[in-house]
């Protein structure tokens, strides 16, 4: 019984494929691990150098970036990992830079367009809403990241549909806390409040250009110039995905603490 156990492991290990998959989920889970403890070790510096009431600015003010991210990906998470990875597969090369390119296209003019207008209405919301001048800055600053902190998450995907899963969680779980570290400490005691969120707007612009950079790396050797993907192809796709990504990852996460400051 043994034995067979052992030939069945030593199988799985061995056979190419496999071997990828296995080298790969390990890869990815100690990156995420990594990923989690630096941006805890960030949220408890924050914790420290704010306070109770300027660390529930921070996070009110990212609780936006983070729904407006979402809303502005609009269920391209999942439908460019899907594209990019079956092009890839079929060395497709062409479709891979198209699909990519009309994908981050079409995130930049959503995601832009809800910065400009967070940007804009932040007053509005933090007075009328809120009742809470001192979000203004806070939520007007936090506002600029919505549209590099969508296309960094995008870019992740597109690098893990090439397999390049390092460089995906490069960009996705560790860049922005490691940034933020080492901007912290100076930002926030030139700023407040307002240096924390201009750390952290400042660590997700160097993030996404560090995706760039990166997808850069991995498809320049790559023969193919982009194509003109279908925009209605992506549309079917990413259209009921939006819908999952909007309840999963904004309405539910950041529901009850939006409500309760509201609220309060």
């Amino acid at each position: 019984m043994f034995n067979r156990v052992r030939n069945k492991l030593s199988d799985f290990f061995t056979e190419e494929h496999m071997n990828e998959v296995a080298k790969g989920t390990l890869l990815a889970f100690g990156l995420k691990v990594i990923g989690a403890g630096l941006a805890f070790i960030f949220n408890v510096i924050i914790a420290r150098l704010l306070g109770a009431e300027g660390v529930g600015l921070f996070f009110l003010a990212l609780s936006f970036t983070t729904i407006g991210s979402v809303i502005g990906r609009l269920g391209l998470d999942n439908t460019l990992l899907r594209f990019i990875a079956i092009h890839m597969a079929k060395g497709e090369i062409s479709q891979v830079k198209g699909v990519y390119l009309l994908g981050m296209t079409m995130a930049s003019i959503a995601s832009g367009t809800l910065a400009l207008l967070g940007f804009w209405l932040s007053p509005w919301i933090a007075i009328e809403i809120f009742d809470k001048p001192t979000l203004v800055e806070p939520l007007k600053w936090m506002s600029l990241a919505i549209l590099p902190f969508a296309i960094l998450n995008l870019q992740a995907e597109s690098l893990k549909g090439l397999k390049c899963i390092r460089d995906a969680l490069l960009v996705q779980s560790i860049g922005i806390p490691i940034v933020g570290i080492l901007l912290i400490f100076p930002l926030t005691k030139l700023g407040g409040v307002e240096g924390s969120i201009w750390a952290y707007l400042i660590a997700t612009i160097i993030v996404t250009l560090l995706g760039f950079s990166f997808w850069l790396k991995n498809t320049m050797k790559l023969e193919g110039k982009p194509m003109l993907y279908s925009l209605k192809t992506l549309l079917i796709s990413c259209k009921p995905l939006f819908v999952t990504a909007l309840m999963n990852r904004a309405l539910l996460p950041w529901a009850p603490f939006y409500f309760s400051w509201g609220m309060g």
